[in-house]
């Protein structure tokens, strides 16, 4: 079957059409006599369907389940994280000899400290977010 926009011509047999013959007509001819069948004829428009699929897709708002039991072990892990961190921090001797920015930690160090952060975080953690 042809598509929108296609000139290749418009086979009404291939939709159940069991009539006298018919002239050829393409998509987008306007008919010279009317054209009755005895059923329906479908016509499938894959990417106008393809667009309302997705935009009926856009519209679904996330669902989220909330637990108390997951909450409070979430938050307990990002206290941990925290003070790993503070600790990985105090333990080195170039975050200790002035507050810097996380782009100027050594990168084994930013590497640590975003892995940490990765446990306990939904996204990946860019590190602008951390300077």
């Amino acid at each position: 079957m042809a598509g929108p926009g296609s000139s290749a011509p418009f086979d009404l047999a291939e939709q159940g059409y069991s009539g006298p013959a018919l002239p050829e007509y393409s998509i987008g001819d306007i008919a010279r006599a009317d054209v009755l069948v005895r059923q329906d004829l479908v016509f499938k428009d894959e990417h106008a369907s393809e667009a309302a699929r997705a935009a009926a897709h856009d519209k679904v708002l996330p669902v989220y389940r909330y637990t108390r039991e997951k909450s409070v072990a979430r938050s307990a892990a990002l206290a941990e994280a925290f003070q790993q961190c503070r600790a990985l921090l105090q333990s080195s001797p170039e975050a200790r000899r002035r507050p810097t920015r996380f782009s100027r930690l050594p990168t084994e160090l930013q590497g640590i400290l975003l892995e940490k952060m990765a446990t306990v975080m939904v996204k990946p953690v860019a590190n602008e977010v951390m300077d």
